[in-house]
C-alpha cells in the first residue's frame, strides 16, 4: 500500500511534507516522464545532420611568446566572428558563401606561441573546408594586420610628402636666389682671403696705388660674401630640413616593410589543414539528454503539485460548503 498523503489543513500553499509524499506516490509517472524525454532528444540527436571538422596551425612569428599569441588570438576571434568577413574568404576561397560566421574558433595551444583553428561545416562543405579554412586564416591575418597597415602607410605618405614639400622649398630658393651651392662660398672666401694676402703685400712693398685698389675690392668681396653668408645659412636650413624629411621616409618605409613582413610571416605558418573529420555527437547527445530528462522531471513534479492542490482545495471547498448547508438547515428546523 502506499503511504497516506497528508491533507492540507488549509487552503494555502503545499507543505513539504505532503509534496514529499506526492512525489513518492508518483515516482513510476516522473521515472517515465524522464525516460521519454531523454529518449526523444536522444533521437533528436542522433539524427540530426553531420557536422566536419577541419583543423590548421599556425604560429606567432613577431615575438613568439605566449603572451603576444593571447592577445593575437583574442583579436583574430573577433575578426572571425564578424559576418563582413565571409564574402572576402568566399570569394580568396571560390565558393559562393563561405558562411563562417559562428563555425570558427581560434585557441592558443597551452601557453606555447601556437594558434589552432577549427572549422566546422555541414555535409555539403566538406570537400570545400580546407580551402575555406585557409582562405579565414588568411583573411583574418588581413583584418587583424589592416589597421597596422593603414596606419604605416598613413605615416609614410604624410612623410614622403614632407619630403616633396622639403624639396621643392630648396629647388625654389636655388632658383630664386641663384645660390650655386656651399662651394661657391667657400671660393669666396678663398678669394676674400688671397685679396687681402696681394693688398698686404702691396702695402709692404709701398704701392699704395696697388693696396688702395686691392682694398676697395677686398670691401667689395666681403659685402658679397656677407650676402652670401645669409644666403648659405637659409641655405643650410633647408638642407637640414630634407635631410631629416629623408630620415623620417626612411623610418615610414622601414615600419611598414616590418608590418608587410609580419603580415607574409603570419601567411605563412599555416600547416595543411586536416581532412575532415566527423563529429562525434554521443557526449552532446547524452549531455542534452540528462538536461532534457531533468527539465521534465521537474515539469512534472510541479505539475502534479499543483494539480494536487488545486483538487485538494476544491474538496476542501465542497466540504465546507456542504457543512454550512447543513447548519443553516438545522437552524430552520
Amino acid at each position: 500500500m502506499p503511504a497516506a498523503v497528508p491533507r492540507p489543513a488549509d487552503h494555502g500553499l503545499v507543505s513539504v511534507p505532503r509534496a514529499v509524499a506526492l512525489l513518492r506516490r508518483h515516482a513510476w509517472a516522473l521515472a517515465a516522464t524522464a525516460a521519454l524525454a531523454a529518449a526523444l532528444s536522444g533521437i533528436v540527436g542522433l539524427n540530426a545532420p553531420r557536422r566536419y571538422d577541419v583543423t590548421t596551425t599556425t604560429q606567432v612569428p613577431s615575438s613568439g611568446d605566449a603572451r603576444g599569441a593571447q592577445r593575437l588570438v583574442e583579436d583574430l576571434q573577433a575578426v572571425v566572428d564578424d559576418p563582413a568577413l565571409g564574402d572576402a574568404v568566399a570569394e580568396r576561397a571560390g565558393v559562393p558563401d563561405a558562411a563562417i560566421t559562428g563555425r570558427v574558433t581560434v585557441r592558443q595551444i597551452g601557453e606555447s606561441s601556437s594558434i589552432r583553428w577549427r572549422l566546422r561545416v555541414g555535409g555539403d562543405r566538406r570537400d570545400d573546408a580546407g580551402r575555406i579554412l585557409l582562405a579565414t586564416v588568411e583573411e583574418a591575418h588581413r583584418a587583424v594586420m589592416r589597421p597596422d597597415v593603414t596606419e604605416a602607410e598613413r605615416a609614410l605618405g604624410t612623410a614622403t610628402r614632407a619630403l616633396e614639400d622639403a624639396q621643392e622649398a630648396l629647388a625654389s630658393f636655388t632658383q630664386t636666389t641663384g645660390f650655386a651651392g656651399p662651394d661657391a662660398y667657400e671660393r669666396l672666401q678663398s678669394e676674400l682671403t688671397a685679396v687681402r694676402i696681394r693688398a698686404e703685400t702691396a702695402r709692404a712693398e709701398g704701392d699704395r696705388t696697388v693696396a688702395a685698389a686691392l682694398d676697395r675690392q677686398v670691401e667689395a668681396l666681403q659685402a658679397l660674401v656677407g650676402a652670401v653668408a645669409e644666403q648659405k645659412a637659409e641655405y643650410d636650413a633647408l638642407t637640414a630640413q630634407r635631410a631629416r624629411a629623408e630620415a623620417r621616409v626612411d623610418r615610414a618605409q622601414g615600419a611598414l616593410d616590418a608590418v608587410r613582413a609580419r603580415l607574409e610571416a603570419l601567411d605563412s605558418t599555416p600547416t595543411r589543414p586536416t581532412a575532415p573529420v566527423v563529429v562525434t555527437p554521443t557526449a552532446m547527445v547524452v549531455r542534452r539528454a540528462v538536461a532534457a530528462a531533468l527539465a521534465a522531471t521537474a515539469i512534472a513534479a510541479v505539475a502534479i503539485v499543483v494539480l494536487d492542490h488545486r483538487r485538494a482545495t476544491r474538496a476542501a471547498t465542497r466540504r465546507t460548503t456542504r457543512t454550512e448547508e447543513l447548519r443553516r438547515a438545522m437552524g430552520a428546523v
